[in-house]
């Protein structure tokens, strides 16, 4: 994938600030929209402000680093991070949250 397509897909990395958690705050219309197949949820991260959709894969890589046993039921809910997958290599303060 070339760098131009990756921006577009990906989003602009420079805004993310793994240092500085908690500097966006979650927008819940942005939770409610539609997804796209395959997906069943979404995670939004607070140190870069990306919303983010959530298939199996994500979520077995989510529960493996907190320990999740059996995999959580995330339907009407949505996964909060302090860090992502995008802005740090790995994710941290994964908690899941009823959408507002």
């Amino acid at each position: 994938m070339q760098r131009k397509e990756k921006a577009e897909y990906l989003g602009q990395i420079t805004n993310a600030k793994p240092d500085k958690p908690y500097q966006y705050q979650v927008d819940p219309q942005k939770l409610r929209g539609p997804l796209l197949k395959g997906n069943f949820g979404r995670s939004f991260c607070t140190a870069c402000g990306r919303y983010q959709e959530i298939n199996t894969d994500i979520l077995k890589r989510l529960a493996a680093i907190t320990k999740w046993q059996p995999l959580p039921d995330i339907t009407n809910k949505y996964i909060e991070l302090k860090t992502c997958f995008i802005c740090d290599d790995r994710p941290s303060g994964i908690e899941i949250k009823d959408i507002p």
